[in-house]
């Protein structure tokens, strides 16, 4: 019995110092060039931008930076991720905001992953290693109440991320520029067809307090929040589909730029990578399409 509850001890023993080797792990993080870790690290302990992105894909790859900056004569970062929505935008904004106060906010609206009932959109694994540094606590476990106990493991936080970024560190590949990734080519016309109606999409009220700490957070800062929707290619899109952003923005008398119909980019597929997508040529057009817009809201505050 002895022998064994030594063999157990050693055995708990191993597990503590194997999961403290793993987080270790982070250590390499500041030498990430690219992919979702290494733009998440960038955002939550680098940047400091004055004009800050937030969003979808359709945030990602539609705001060219330079072109912001160059209008605006502000940095900006592009902190839009594929597949996120208000959890993410939250998180991120808290990290950047620990250290630095953007003038302007930029957040694309995607309901799907903003209001409505998403499972992808509720996974922010890529923020894991920063909870208790940047108070996200309460994010997870809002998410996930397990999350308090999950979050004392490093094999946890750093479950597969080694994976992913041994062969970006080896790569040294750099996908992104000041966060944004353009799309290349164009749209096939032959391999899409026009969405019917959205179906009707159950409301996360998780989200929507979210989306609302994410407006609060922004005017405690003091920034110029902006809400903005980009172009698609087709013209279906139904606005009863943004009625709850909407009224929430109205609510909070935060100012939309809305270009989802925008007749310079609707049926164009030389702008397009794909009907909800604006490749790069379409992206500077319409940054430079948002920046005028942005600057004159400015000017009116």
């Amino acid at each position: 019995m002895k022998t064994f509850i030594i063999k157990l001890l050693a055995f708990f023993l191993l597990l503590i110092a194997a999961d403290f080797a793993i987080g270790g792990i982070y250590s390499l993080y500041d030498h990430l060039k690219g992919g979702e870790i290494g733009k998440a690290h960038e955002i939550m302990t680098k940047v400091n931008p004055d004009i800050l992105i937030l969003g979808s894909s359709r945030a990602a790859h539609h705001y060219n930076p330079e072109i912001l900056k160059e209008a605006l004569q502000m940095q900006a970062y592009n902190a839009g991720f594929d597949g996120q929505g208000t959890f993410m935008d939250y998180g991120l904004l808290k990290g950047v905001s620990s250290r630095h106060k953007p003038k302007i906010i930029i957040c694309e609206l995607t309901p799907i992953f903003d209001i409505y009932q998403n499972a992808q959109s509720s996974s922010i694994s890529v923020l894991t290693p920063y909870s208790s540094s940047y108070q996200l606590d309460t994010l997870f476990n809002d998410i996930d109440p397990n999350e308090k106990y999950k979050l004392l493991s490093n094999s946890y936080i750093y479950n597969s991320k080694l994976f992913r970024i041994i062969p970006n560190i080896i790569s040294g590949r750099v996908d992104f520029i000041n966060g944004y990734k353009p799309s290349h080519g164009t749209l096939d016309k032959h391999r899409f067809t026009p969405k019917g109606k959205e179906p009707a999409f159950a409301v996360d009220s998780l989200k929507v307090r979210y989306f609302k700490k994410l407006i609060s957070k922004a005017n405690e800062l003091g920034a110029t929040l902006i809400f903005t929707i980009s172009p698609e290619y087709y013209n279906t899109e139904s606005s009863e589909y943004y009625e709850k952003v909407f009224d929430i923005a109205d609510e909070r008398d935060i100012p939309i730029l809305n270009h989802l119909h925008d007749p310079r980019f609707t049926g164009n597929p030389n702008l397009f990578i794909d009907p909800s997508h604006l490749n790069s040529q379409g992206a500077d057009l319409f940054t430079t399409i948002i920046a005028h817009e942005v600057d004159s809201i400015c000017k009116s505050r």
